[in-house]
């Protein structure tokens, strides 16, 4: 693929996140934007994943579907002011360098996409959901949203690319929110530094394309989410900051169930402004009815709640998965399993008897290090 045709694509694609977060908002969200037209981007990649999520319960993803999703938002931009047109164009184009030179020079090989992210995507494109589907590859219960989105981005304009886009979209964006948050002049000191500090760490830690999978787009996100929850100690924007962190939390979360803790700040918020703020909203009967149809989506395709804690599946329902046997795989996994010396150890036995101990320690713990060191 050439470096123009990534770069229409992800203009593109750019394009279609901006105009769809603009349109969202307005029906939904009510959410006052203050000169920073990134937030419109990223309340339409929450939007477009959840809309992805509710639409893949009563058909298939297909190429069809998506391109008159996509052409309609394109379309919606030519209802907009001359002057958020020119903001978007502009954004879009950065938007899309960015993403261009990231994919672009990225040949690493990932292996985790070609286990369950990809063949998951494109089973949505495929087919509606399907009852038991985790049995046929247990990865797939503890898929991401964002396969629902990449997903979306499979359409007639862009072909199977299109799945590839929105990752590195999803990268670019954080990048420019932060950067711009740091030559704010209406900005406090500490929102200055810490958005300095994030956008450092996104630049020395995740920077390969091939690198990303679900963890990175979850630490972007979780990133803006304790952004938002810092900067709201100004008290200028209660309601749009509530809004924004419930809708970031909820995504967070549909990303990587591991953020689940994330949870706890909009309650912090909710604990330290509740006599400034509307609790009960349209945009937090939204989140409720989002992460019911992500445990209902789970139940589906699992027979668990939150696939795999034992304590939330349910062994009554015939297409259940056996949730002991992927427990059991996951922990040797992160434990370092595939680096074991002895390679005749099973799973329960590399575990019971901490040979994974001075395995992880001379692996991943030298990998954490390397992240954590900026």
């Amino acid at each position: 693929m050439s470096f123009i045709a990534v770069f229409i694509f992800c203009f593109l694609t750019s394009i279609f996140f901006f105009n769809s977060g603009i349109f969202f908002n307005r029906l939904f969200f009510k959410i006052n934007i203050q000169n920073n037209i990134i937030e419109y981007s990223i309340l339409g990649i929450i939007s477009l994943s959840c809309l992805a999520l509710f639409a893949n319960f009563i058909f298939s993803l297909n190429i069809y579907f998506n391109t008159i999703i996509i052409s309609l938002f394109l379309c919606y931009l030519f209802f907009l002011n001359n002057r958020l047109i020119k903001k978007i164009i502009l954004y879009s184009i950065i938007i899309s360098l960015i993403s261009t030179i990231t994919i672009t020079f990225d040949n690493t090989n990932r292996p985790d996409s070609g286990l369950y992210h990809l063949p998951f995507t494109s089973l949505l494109n495929e087919s509606k959901i399907s009852f038991g589907v985790a049995n046929i590859n247990e990865r797939f219960g503890i898929i991401s949203i964002i396969q629902y989105l990449s997903a979306l981005n499979n359409n007639l304009i862009f072909n199977n690319i299109g799945i590839l886009i929105p990752l590195v979209i999803i990268y670019s964006i954080t990048l420019i929110f932060f950067i711009n948050s740091f030559f704010k002049k209406n900005k406090s000191n500490l929102i200055k530094f810490l958005s300095f500090l994030f956008a450092i760490f996104i630049l020395t830690t995740s920077n390969r394309y091939s690198s990303f999978g679900n963890d990175a787009p979850a630490q972007f996100f979780y990133l803006i989410l304790i952004y938002y929850f810092l900067e709201s100690s100004n008290d200028l924007r209660n309601e749009d900051h509530f809004k924004l962190i419930s809708l970031l939390s909820i995504f967070v979360f549909l990303i990587k169930p591991f953020f689940i803790l994330s949870a706890i700040i909009p309650i912090l918020f909710i604990f330290n402004k509740y006599k400034k703020i509307k609790i009960f909203n349209l945009t937090t009967y939204l989140v409720i009815i989002i992460f019911c149809a992500w445990i209902v989506k789970n139940i589906i395709i699992t027979g668990c709640f939150l696939y795999p804690i034992n304590l939330t599946c349910l062994d009554l329902l015939d297409w259940s998965v056996n949730k002991n046997k992927f427990a059991l795989e996951s922990e040797a996994w992160a434990k370092g399993w595939p680096d074991r010396f002895d390679k005749s150890l099973d799973y329960k036995e590399y575990l019971e008897k901490f040979y994974w101990i001075k395995v992880w320690f001379n692996n991943h713990f030298k990998f954490i290090l390397l992240k954590l060191a900026p």
